[in-house]
């Protein structure tokens, strides 16, 4: 049986000139720097050394969902091999050209800003971390471009935590102060200072067999606090589509802004696919994806469209 295939799920926009683009301008920007090679980062730049592209810009329709897909390529130039010699019991190393292309694949859904990046770190692809990096050197080559990719935005957790069955949930948090947007913090907050308590730590667990849902209680407050800056939280739980989500509980400041940045930077939401074929893929990813970020009213969309993806 395959192994599931992680996908780190975050928030997007490109930009011409400061402005974000529609969903025909992102493709159209893809496009202007597909199959070309750039630098990456400012040794390379200043070396002229190019070894990254964008590659296979697509567009597709998933029930009602507008979506695009695209590959981010990494060409090292070099494969690095180790051999064993049997006969003098040593290790052979060489370092021979090679045309070899790691890649990663995107599956953005622009009308919410928030895409999925393959998260599987091999010979053939690159991680999600490394993706992301290339894809905004990249970009730098469109007229006037950039992108901006976030982890998660204020608002992101509680909204993530309230559809899941947990099987596990961690936090960290202190008392708002001057305020926070969610009720249920609030009262989390006051209860810890009615006992002169200023920082909070635990680790959540459910019956053997069972499952935790947040609620008017720790896992709602606490998620609340995060999502202010007031704290930070991790989790593992199932979609209601029966996938594994994890998120990591990054390190802990007393600091709001720090916990801020701490999410947007560093906190990795991954979702784990099993998949029959591509299709199947893409469309089970921008189920989640909908369901994660859709906080428009938008209905579930099926996951498997008849006659497979749209161009």
């Amino acid at each position: 049986m395959p192994r599931p295939i992680p996908f780190l799920f975050c928030r997007y926009e490109m930009l011409v000139d400061e402005e974000p683009l529609d969903t025909v301008g992102q493709l159209q920007a893809l496009e202007s720097i597909k199959g070309r090679l750039f630098p990456h980062g400012p040794k390379a730049t200043r070396e002229d050394v190019r070894d990254i592209l964008v590659m296979r810009p697509r567009r597709f329709a998933v029930a009602e969902e507008t979506v695009l897909t695209w590959s981010m390529g990494h060409r090292p130039g070099v494969r690095r091999r180790t051999r064993y010699n049997a006969e003098t019991d040593t290790l052979d190393r060489s370092v021979n050209a090679d045309d070899h292309t790691v890649f990663t694949d995107f599956i953005a859904v622009p009308r919410l800003g928030a895409m999925a990046i393959d998260d599987r770190v091999s010979e053939e692809y690159m991680g999600a971390r490394s993706a992301l990096s290339r894809l905004r050197s990249a970009f730098q080559n469109v007229d006037g471009g950039s992108f901006q990719g976030r982890l998660l935005a204020p608002g992101d957790v509680s909204a993530i935590v309230e559809q899941l069955d947990l099987k596990e949930y961690s936090y960290s948090v202190r008392r708002y102060n001057p305020h926070t947007r969610s009720a249920l913090a609030k009262q989390f907050s006051e209860a810890l200072e009615s006992e002169g308590i200023f920082t909070n730590r635990g680790v959540a667990k459910p019956a053997p067999g069972s499952v935790m849902k947040s609620g008017e209680g720790i896992i709602g407050g606490t998620a609340g606090l995060a999502d202010d800056g007031y704290g930070v939280v991790g989790f593992r739980g199932i979609t209601p589509s029966g996938r594994t989500a994890h998120l990591p509980k990054p390190k802990f400041s007393t600091d709001k802004d720090e916990n801020l940045r701490e999410q947007a930077k560093e906190q990795r939401l991954r979702v784990f696919f099993e998949a029959n074929d591509d299709d199947d893929l893409i469309a089970s990813v921008v189920a989640e994806l909908v369901r994660f970020y859709g906080d428009d009213g938008t209905p579930p969309i099926p996951e498997v469209p008849s006659g497979g993806l749209a161009a």
